[in-house]
């Protein structure tokens, strides 16, 4: 452990740094025995969060190692700005959150007044088309920015409400929507320049001694709050950090190279490429505190642990660990040329549902709980499943890991969730009304058909959706499942049959119930143009699938009571391998109707393919015209 005192100052500013929340949670356990010196023992501690998980594990941890953890207020920072905002400004009745913002920016998007001014008018143009979303749409994306700004460029909003940039549509938007109003980034300017001052007053309703945990890459402003904490208390700030020491100039190879830096690759510059890739949140916050611009801390006290050098095996996450620990670039060579397949401190899994995720994370978690390696053995309490949105997942939680009235049932706890996240038939609505204006993927649909409500409804089990999305895998693989409008060298015709059903969603299903299986590339040998297995029914007269579902039996009854299987009105059906199956090039975009009658063949060609299904550069290679064959 390392403490640096600087000079005595009136805020009593307390620092943190390490590399282990553990270590984290010790310190602060040893601050909670110390009373405070004019406190009530029974006023609570107030402890600031990043979230309610966070709350979970530490109460978990401070109770099992120390035996109690009561008395604890446990807020987030934007609750604690709020709170002191109101202490000391009074409550205010117009905050402009997102909600509130997306509802006056709607409105001020309604009025022609304002979109007709000069700032407005790129706006204007693209809403002049009378869609009645698209107003909507664009209020809650500007609500979404507009909350940003609030929270980390509160200048500009001020500079926008005093009428700078009036060519700029946003500041016009903001004038329109926040003149007059007591928003928060208002409320916490005049909060900073009545108490952000070390001779101004005292802020008042704070607490004495206030302990932030783990709370990483807020914005200047918040942290400008809570360091006026520490002219009235004392502020412990527990800061978790990957590598030890200051690191707000880690800079990555663009960087340099913007910088004229001419030794990019030497070796004695290198820097860990994960800490570089994923830590510039990190860095910008470490650079935060570290400039002493915004804040000065009194005290700064180190405790790291080398993840190599505390006791433990030396698996492949404790490495990544200590690289990242001492900023070091990969040894090359590297330290291990085999993977050990017994370590299993850092695992990838691909899965193609989130049904599919919970299904492997709980067969993993079952086999770290029984693996004899962990002495003592692992305990549920000591698992924390991280998912940078949880609400998708919740609907099969239960079915996964179990819920009452199973002995088997893994315990688990869930945080941070939406009021919808328990009503799944109203996620399901929700997640439909989005489907108009999504692009339609192939994730998307079958997370959707994978939903309890939705499974439930179409009988779908889980092998039957495993079944689903590998048919989907295998016609996405050559762009079958779904139609594409674009040039004559697509493999299907850009505008489809009227009255057909052909190149629809039902028309792929009606395949993939037939188990499809799409062309197979072989070494030495051309692309096959066999796209259906022994088991599926075509027509004999135009050599093509059903058009409207697959025929029945006796070659008279359809499925969904068409008139007729095929594009071309009849009901001569057959079950074996289409004629086209065998032959090595056919037309793909040509309708049945301008194809040879009895084989679906395309004149004989003797050009190779020069491409995956071009043929050749004669207009005469298909009924149609056009270069769209397979080979």
């Amino acid at each position: 452990m390392t403490v640096t005192m600087t000079a005595d100052a009136a805020p009593d500013f307390r620092l943190y740094p390490s590399n282990a929340l553990e270590l984290l949670a010790a310190l602060l356990a040893e601050e909670l025995r110390n009373p405070v010196p004019g406190q009530s023992p029974l006023a609570p501690d107030v402890v600031l969060i990043p979230q309610v998980a966070m709350r979970r594990w530490l109460q978990a941890t401070l109770a099992t190692r120390y035996g109690v953890a009561a008395n604890l207020e446990f807020l987030t920072p934007g609750e604690f700005v709020a709170r002191a905002l109101d202490a000391n400004l009074g409550p205010s009745t117009d905050d402009l959150d997102m909600a509130a913002l997306q509802w006056r920016l709607y409105g001020a998007l309604g009025d022609p007044t304002l979109r007709g001014t000069p700032a407005m008018a790129s706006m204007d143009a693209w809403l002049g088309d009378g869609d009645p979303l698209k107003p909507w749409a664009l209020a809650g994306e500007l609500a979404g920015v507009y909350e940003k700004y609030q929270a980390w460029r509160r200048d500009w909003l001020l500079r926008w409400e005093a009428g700078a940039d009036p060519d700029d549509a946003q500041a016009r938007l903001w004038r329109a929507v926040a003149a007059g109003r007591d928003y928060r980034a208002r409320r916490i300017h005049d909060y900073l320049a009545r108490f952000g001052r070390d001779d101004g007053p005292l802020p008042q309703g704070l607490p004495k001694r206030l302990l932030v945990f783990a709370t990483l890459n807020i914005s200047p402003d918040v942290l400008r709050v809570l360091a006026t904490q520490a002219r009235v208390g004392t502020l412990h700030f527990y800061l978790p950090t990957p590598a030890r020491g200051y690191w707000g100039d880690l800079q990555t190879l663009r960087e340099r190279r913007r910088s004229g830096d001419s030794a990019l690759f030497a070796d004695d510059v290198q820097e860990n490429p994960l800490l570089q890739a994923w830590g510039a949140a990190g860095r910008d916050f470490m650079a935060l505190l570290g400039d002493y611009e915004v804040v000065h801390p009194r005290a700064e006290i180190d405790v790291y642990a080398d993840p190599l050098s505390t006791q433990g095996p030396d698996t492949l996450l404790r490495r990544l660990q200590s690289d990242l620990f001492h900023r070091r670039a990969p040894a090359v060579p590297p330290p291990r040329t085999v993977l050990d397949l017994a370590d299993a401190s850092l695992q990838v899994h691909a899965c193609h549902t989130r049904l599919r995720e919970l299904q492997v994370l709980h067969d993993q978690l079952r086999a770290l709980l029984d693996d004899p390696r962990f002495d003592p053995p692992l305990q549920p309490r000591e698992i924390a499943v991280l998912a940078p949105d949880i609400d998708p997942y919740v609907p099969y939680l239960d079915a996964v890991f179990g819920g009452t009235g199973h002995d088997d049932a893994l315990p688990w706890a869930l945080a941070d969730t939406s009021p919808l996240a328990s009503e799944p038939l109203a996620e399901v609505f929700l997640r439909l009304l989005d489907l108009p204006v999504s692009r339609f993927g192939l994730d998307e649909v079958l997370d959707l058909l994978a939903s309890a409500p939705m499974a439930e409804a179409s009988g779908l089990d889980s092998d039957a959706i495993d079944r689903l999305h590998a048919g989907c895998a295998r016609q996405a693989r050559v762009g079958a499942w779904m139609p594409r409008t674009a040039s004559p060298r697509t493999r299907r015709p850009t505008t489809p049959t009227p009255g057909s059903s052909r190149w629809t969603v039902c028309c792929w299903a009606t395949r993939a119930a037939a188990k499809t299986r799409s062309p197979v590339s072989r070494p030495g040998r051309s692309w096959k143009a066999a796209a259906w297995t022994r088991s599926i029914r075509w027509c004999a007269c135009c050599a093509n699938l059903p058009a409207s579902g697959a025929c029945s039996a006796k070659h008279r009854r359809l499925r969904d009571g068409a008139s007729a299987c095929c594009p071309c009105s009849t009901r001569c059906c057959r079950t074996g391998r289409p004629p086209h199956a065998r032959t090595a090039r056919w037309t793909a975009c040509a309708p049945s109707s301008t194809a040879s009658p009895a084989t679906r063949r395309p004149p004989a060609m003797a050009v190779p393919c020069r491409r995956r299904w071009c043929v050749r550069t004669s207009p005469t290679c298909c009924p149609r015209r056009t270069r769209a064959h397979r080979c």
